[in-house]
């Protein structure tokens, strides 16, 4: 590594020469988004072009502006300022002065959002990352006589989704949030692991996120030897921990370098194939070995792990007591430990003994310290990024930035009800603790008071108190549509490591970085709530949340719209969500389990295919007919409706049909009418809007009966086709003259008027849907109706 710094030093100073130039350059191109480069219709040569403002890399979201305007002159000017006051016009002394690291953060942070010279369609950043990591890759073969050529190292963590929502009963919330930390630990540990034997830097890895990372390495003559090293050491352990529930696939793949300077799209379809293959062969190669234990060395302990349902005997020194009033094994223990520690962590330090119990993680033989303090006795592996301007000095101690930050509701961000009820809660446990005698009693309500403290993460019960209307909670999956067909078939023009480098990186950011600017509050997108929301975790392309009902319901529209705006409303990037609603104490794991029902239930939801390219039937999102896009989102769903559904599509539309089906679960954001030759917005239409109308006004509670007599007609169409309309119009008539003289803000139409269109005058499509706007608004009246 040492060799490495002053080479790669070199190219990141000239890369923030070239970003300080064209900030002060008169006349400019701006970068185009990466978003606008990818896709599957044929390009349109008249079409806008998205650009990206210059701003510096911070945790609120970063639009593209479609073509240019004076807006991209503002933020540019606005930069330089940044540039100029904080660190000092990026002068060569000063640049001169900053270890590597702090060098390659300034790069990311200014460097990202600015074009190279020459060619608009590739940022400084990622030029000059690429042209790193090639450096090192020469650098090796000169001085370690690595042979020629190179490798592409594919990292797949398999088994994620089973591992962090393997959870069963109390202790579950600090635990998940606990687990999708130790996952990013874990990844980035099996990366450092690779970077140290090979010999290379952070700027060596092209894809990262979702437990899959690319990294672009030289080729050691044992390169073998050193994976398959890597390979045993890690999946030995991962299967005496886990149980065999974690798997690491490596794969590599050997590469000339006319084949990464030119288009890597096949490259990485055939190593991401070769790992899909390995990935099915779980454990294959310590199987091979004979070194997988097929059969534990004793027999099960009697104990069950309450959380993940894990049987464990106690280790060498514990006493059972500790666990008699939990039983958690070994593991989830330190997990439910770490849950109110890991949303205070700054820096994870590396360290070869256990020096602190409460504090560190154990991954192979190595112990991390997670702390929110700077410690010199320790080497830090990583640096939490923080939003705020001296946090490129905080580098200085460590190798590399880990986006790990979730969104998290602290118990002092509720409702002031609730944290009423919270404060009475902890006074009789306080009470309860002075006159207790009982050691393990004693221990149980430290741990209950702890976890009503005002910085503690809030229980799912006090998040579905602080919920409008029902007392429930809201548990939402979302995933990014077709990303790896984007990254193999979807570039327009070639897939260069630029290109594939900069779409991982901005759609790594989305979900970790600027995911939590959807839940705060928001003067400009007229939101003056904060969304109550945890984040449980968010991967590369994907996220689970669980929160109040009402937040997660409007967060699964609203991070759809800004996933759109973020991705230049590209047609074929899409993002699939679903999401169910559950009493607070039912098991967070089921309620992974049917938030996942849902999001599978929106990844099927498609339409024929559009017809948009010439060489159609070659199209990478065209299958047997139809249409891979997807963008959907499922609300509310449970399992009655799924099978309702089911066995109403299969009695009543024919294959070929063009007849709506009578009941709608799923609901498209770009759905193409091909009779119309347009495409609509599902989503504004059949939920927003009606729903917009059904809560205007804030008089939901004298509409309370009509809105349940109306459900429960569409209950009788759904299953047998029928809809008495004369009712709905005598329903109507009931409340004419209450309507009539409320105007809604948006159309000046009456609420009348829009009743009558939305139920008296519904055509089959609109009535397949209504239940959804419905349901929301019957929710929204329960428990006394709106509290916040």
């Amino acid at each position: 590594m040492n060799r490495i710094e002053p080479v790669l030093k070199a190219i990141l100073i000239e890369g923030l020469q070239k970003v300080r130039e064209w900030f002060l350059r008169k006349n400019v191109s701006y970068l185009r988004s990466i978003f606008d480069q990818v896709g599957f219709i044929d390009i349109d040569e008249m079409a806008d072009i998205y650009y990206v403002p210059p701003y510096s890399l911070t945790s609120e979201i970063i639009y593209p502006i479609k073509m240019k305007n004076f807006r991209l002159d503002e933020v540019r000017s606005k930069t330089c300022h940044e540039i100029l006051i904080q660190h000092h016009s990026f002068n060569d002394d000063y640049l001169a002065g900053l270890p590597v690291n702090s060098l390659l953060f300034l790069l990311e942070k200014f460097g990202g959002t600015v074009p190279a010279d020459g060619d608009s369609t590739i940022s400084i950043f990622d030029m000059y990352k690429i042209m790193g990591a090639k450096a090192i890759v020469r650098l090796n073969r000169e001085t370690l006589k690595h042979e020629q050529g190179n490798l592409i190292i594919n990292i797949d963590l398999s088994g994620i989704q089973k591992f962090i929502y393997n959870i069963v009963s109390r202790g579950a919330l600090k635990n998940l949030r606990s687990r999708s930390f130790f996952i990013e630990l874990l990844c980035s540990h099996a990366v450092n692991r690779v970077i140290n034997s090979f010999n290379l830097h952070q700027v060596n890895g092209l894809i990262n996120g979702g437990g899959n990372v690319k990294i672009l390495s030289s080729k050691p003559s044992n390169h073998k030897e050193l994976l398959d090293n890597i390979d045993r050491d890690m999946n030995l352990w991962l299967s005496e921990e886990f149980n065999g529930r974690l798997n690491l696939v490596l794969t590599s793949l050997e590469t000339s370098d006319s084949d990464i300077n030119g288009d890597i799209s096949k490259l990485l379809n055939k190593i991401s194939t070769e790992s899909f293959i390995k990935k099915n062969m779980k454990f294959d190669s310590l199987i091979q070995r004979g070194e997988l234990p097929f059969v534990d060395k004793e027999d099960p302990g009697f104990q069950r792990c309450e959380i993940c349902g894990k049987d464990f005997t106690f280790q060498a020194g514990q006493k059972e007591a500790e666990h008699e009033k939990s039983l958690w094994c070994a593991f989830c223990d330190k997990l439910v430990r770490l849950g109110t520690i890991i949303p205070k962590t700054k820096y994870i330090y590396i360290s070869e003994k256990n020096i602190n119990r409460s504090s560190q993680i154990k991954v192979e033989d190595t112990f991390y310290f997670l702390s929110d303090k700077k410690r010199s006795d320790l080497q830090c592996a990583w640096v939490i990024f923080e939003d705020r301007k001296d946090f490129h000095d905080d580098l200085a101690i460590s190798e590399n930035i880990l986006f790990a930050r979730n969104y998290i509701v602290k118990n002092e961000m509720l409702l002031k009800n609730v944290r009423e009820q919270i404060e009475e809660k902890e006074k009789e446990f306080k009470a309860r603790l002075k006159k207790s005698e009982d050691s393990q009693e004693k221990q149980w309500l430290r741990d209950e008071i702890e976890s009503l403290s005002d910085e503690h993460p809030a229980m799912l019960e006090h998040l579905a108190n602080s919920a409008e209307g029902a007392k429930l909670i809201g548990a939402l999956r979302m995933d990014a549509d077709n990303i790896g067909k984007i990254l193999y078939k979807g570039f327009y023009g070639n897939a260069t490591l630029e290109k594939v480098s900069s779409f991982s990186r901005n759609l790594n950011y989305f979900f970790k970085l600027y995911l939590e600017s959807t839940f705060k509050p928001d003067r400009i997108q007229q939101r003056e709530k904060k969304r109550l929301i945890h984040v449980i975790y968010a991967g590369g392309d994907d996220l689970f949340a669980l929160g109040t009902w009402n937040d997660i319901a409007e967060l699964s529209l609203c991070i759809g719209e800004a996933f759109g705006k973020y991705t230049c409303q590209n047609i074929d990037l899409g993002l699939s969500a679903g999401f169910t609603i559950h009493k607070p104490k039912f098991p967070v794991s089921k309620m992974a389990d049917l938030s996942l029902a849902a999001l599978n239930h929106s990844k099927e939801n498609r339409d024929p295919c559009w017809f948009c390219r010439k060489e159609w039937i070659r199209c990478p999102i065209f299958r047997n007919g139809e249409c891979l896009r997807k963008d959907s989102v499922t609300p509310f769903f449970t399992e009655y409706k799924a099978a309702l559904k089911y066995r109403l599509d299969k009695e009543f539309i024919l294959k070929y049909s063009s007849e709506p089906s009578r009941l709608k679960l799923s609901f498209r954001r770009k759905r193409f009418i091909k009779e119309l030759q347009r495409v609509e917005d599902e989503v504004e239409k059949f939920i927003v809007k009606p729903l917009k109308i059904f809560t205007a006004n804030n008089v939901l509670q004298r509409r309370s009966g009509f809105m349940h007599n109306v459900l429960n007609m569409l209950e009788v169409w759904y299953s047998d086709g029928l809809i008495y309309l004369p009712k709905i119009a005598w329903l109507l008539q009931k409340q004419r003259e209450e309507l009539q003289r409320i105007i809604e803000e948006d159309t000046k139409e009456s609420m009348y008027d829009l009743y009558d269109q939305h139920l008296h005058l519904a055509t089959p499509r609109m009535l397949s849907a209504l239940h959804i706007p419905l349901s929301w608004a019957i929710l929204l009246m329960k428990e006394g109706g709106k509290k916040r």
